[in-house]
Parts: C-alpha cells; sequence; structure tokens
C-alpha cells in the first residue's frame, strides 16, 4: 500500500499454479505438485473485471509462483487487459524469474503497459556454488542484465529476495551476495536468514544426528522483529564482517547479527548518490512506511529519509526526520556501534543531512564507498 496508496481497494488472484523452477529451499512444488497449471487469458481477464466492478477492486497483487512462466499467455493476458481499459494496477510482490524476464524483455514492456507498479526477483545469493547447488534458475549474468532492463520504467517498483545462512556459506560469499544487490540497484531487498521448511531438499541438508547443523528452523520470523530483541542488549558484541576470514563460515547467532550488515549495505549506500527524483521518490514513500508503520524508532532508517527529502528539497521533513533520528541514536548505542563496525560516521551523516543540498559530498560519502570497494 505504500506504493499504491491507502486509499486504493486491492485483492488478490492466480492466473497459474506451481512453478517449473526446483530451488531447494523452497516448497512450493510439495504443496502444488511438480509442473505449472493455467487458466485461459479470458477466465483471467474476466476474474480481473469482476473483481472491479463488483467490488470496487483496482489493485490486484498476484500470487503466482512462476506468472511469468508461459510468455505467449501471458503477453495475451497483457494484452488483453489493454484492450479492454481495465484501469486497474498491479504488482507481482510474491517473485517472478530474473532469467525468463531477461530472455524476453517484452515481458516487461507488456507488463508497464497493463499496469504493473511492481516487481520482486528472487535474487538469493551472489555467490555462483551457492545458485548452482540451491537449483537456482538465474544466474549472476541474468542479474545484471535485468539493472539496465528495469532502469527503463520506474514507474514500476522493483525489490529483491536475498537470503543469509546457506549450507557452509562463507563471508566471501555473504560479500558476494551484497556485491551483486549494490550492482543490480534495486529500489529495495529484503533480507531473510534462511528457514529450512519441511519437506524441502534444503532441510534434509540441515538436519544432522545431533539435531541441527546450524540453528534451528524458526519459521518466517520476520528479521525486523528479531533486530528489535537485538537492539535491547544494546551492549552486546556484534559480529564484524569486514574483521573476518573470507572462508569462516558464520554460526545461527552471527547470522542473525550480520542480517544488519547486508540489509544496510544492500539497500542504504546508494541513497548517498542517487540523482534521479523518481528513484528517491520511490525511496521517500518506502522509508516513509518503513519508519512509519513497520520499524518503529530506528535511527538509520529515520537518517536516510531525511536524507532523501533534502536530496528532493523537502527541508522542513528533512529536518524533522533528522532530529528524530538524533534521538533515537540518543536512546541507545546500538545504532553508533553498528555503524561503527562498518567504519561509517554516523555524525558525518547527520552533517550531511543538515548540509545545504548543492554540497552532498562529505566524508561519510567516502566512507561508505570504501566499504563499497571492500565488498
Amino acid at each position: 500500500s505504500f506504493w499504491y496508496g491507502r486509499n486504493v481497494r486491492a485483492g488478490s488472484m492466480l492466473s497459474n499454479r506451481g512453478c517449473r523452477a526446483h530451488c531447494s529451499f523452497c516448497s512450493t512444488r510439495y504443496f502444488n505438485g511438480p509442473g505449472v497449471r493455467q487458466r485461459s487469458v479470458n477466465s483471467i481477464v474476466d476474474e480481473m473485471e469482476s473483481l472491479r466492478d463488483t467490488y470496487g477492486i483496482t489493485q490486484i497483487t498476484w500470487l503466482d509462483d512462476d506468472l511469468f512462466y508461459n510468455v505467449k499467455q501471458c503477453m495475451a493476458v497483457f494484452n488483453e487487459i489493454v484492450r479492454r481499459n481495465l484501469g486497474m494496477t498491479w504488482d507481482a510482490f510474491n517473485g517472478v524469474i530474473a532469467s525468463t524476464v531477461v530472455a524476453h524483455p517484452e515481458l516487461i514492456a507488456g507488463s508497464a503497459a497493463s499496469g504493473c507498479i511492481g516487481l520482486m526477483f528472487g535474487i538469493e545469493s551472489g555467490s555462483p556454488r551457492i545458485l548452482k547447488e540451491v537449483h537456482k534458475p538465474s544466474g549472476l549474468r541474468h542479474y545484471r542484465k535485468l539493472k539496465g532492463l528495469m532502469e527503463e520504467y520506474p514507474q514500476i517498483f522493483t525489490k529483491g529476495f536475498l537470503m543469509l545462512g546457506f549450507t557452509n556459506e562463507t563471508v566471501a560469499e555473504i560479500k558476494q551476495t551484497i556485491a551483486i544487490a549494490q550492482e543490480m540497484r534495486l529500489d529495495w531487498y529484503s533480507v531473510q536468514v534462511l528457514s529450512p521448511l519441511p519437506m524441502t531438499e534444503m532441510f534434509n541438508q540441515f538436519e544432522g544426528p545431533d539435531g541441527w547443523k546450524r540453528g534451528t528452523m524458526h519459521g518466517w520470523v520476520r528479521e525486523v522483529d528479531r533486530q528489535k530483541r537485538i537492539e535491547r542488549n544494546a551492549h552486546e558484541s556484534f559480529f564484524k564482517l569486514f574483521e573476518a576470514d573470507d572462508d569462516y563460515v558464520p554460526t545461527a547467532q552471527e547470522l542473525y547479527h550480520l542480517w544488519f550488515d547486508v540489509d544496510f549495505l544492500a539497500n542504504y549506500p546508494k541513497l548517498l548518490d542517487e540523482t534521479s527524483p523518481a528513484k528517491l521518490d520511490k525511496s521517500r514513500k518506502f522509508l516513509t512506511e518503513v519508519c512509519d508503520n513497520r520499524v518503529g524508532q530506528n535511527a538509520v532508517t529515520s537518517l536516510f529519509l531525511a536524507l532523501v527529502h533534502k536530496k528532493l528539497g523537502h527541508e522542513q521533513e528533512a529536518h524533522r526526520r533528522t532530529e528524530l533520528a538524533w534521538d533515537y541514536f540518543a536512546q541507545t548505542p546500538y545504532w553508533q556501534t553498528r555503524l561503527n563496525g562498518l567504519n561509517i560516521d554516523a555524525l558525518a551523516l547527520f552533517d550531511l543531512c543538515r548540509a545545504d543540498p548543492s554540497v552532498i559530498a562529505p566524508s561519510s560519502q567516502m566512507h561508505i564507498k570504501l566499504v563499497e570497494e571492500r565488498v
């Protein structure tokens, strides 16, 4: 709702059921069966029309696990939506396969023409070894090509899904995940510590004679909720990503600490040199939702929201968000400790938010640039 608006009535639909992929961590094929079962073009668009006319729904979230499975059928659906002039928008935040989009860029053109406002891509990892072992249908070459393709459609909010804690995943491979995220520059990345789901191939890899090899299955606990618990223990000694050996495999507890680093480095540094008003406005809307409705007193998110407002010329709101961030920093040493671990000067970031917008190039930007180069 942060993107399509809180006054918009939204609904969900399925255009097909199942997924062609067989990722080792995913249980879709175990409850949907192998392969993909499809509906007719008219039945799909008729349902959209019925939802609009009967219930006033003008925004659809596709729940398909493989929305772009049949390129010809997808294009027929998009063309029929355009032909009927439904006046509806839609998103596919359940995820689409990057390699299909790269191979058939007409899908994105058709998506945009038919009202697409949001797409989620399952990136998972930047490690070629991990992508191969978990049977991802896309690779780094697809992810790199995706960047240029999606930049042509600024009206589409793009998200990437990243995961930590794969079998024998090393610090070097976690850095590879951060690096591909920074290179792609999608609008936002969701980061999750791996939770092996029953009946999946991954589940069997994690179960050993003495129980779990690393950690325990915790279900889909939101990492932001876990982070709130970590914040309360502000003097805890945190795992430092850039001080660890590249060959080291983090423990389950260290992965929860690393979540902060991956989330920060994948999402925030790009805002320092972003100049596109359209991209900045996307960030403004999303970060406002995060600050006001999801994470509460988050100093980092508030500070970067202030920076985005500053770049957009919203001086009064930039000042208000900066002062809120300052208050949050003052309440606990957690934020300073975590940014120090990334060699980032928090005070310089505050100076940046208070500076003349024409001179936004202080030492804080250099600090974060150094972090990006180390990744």
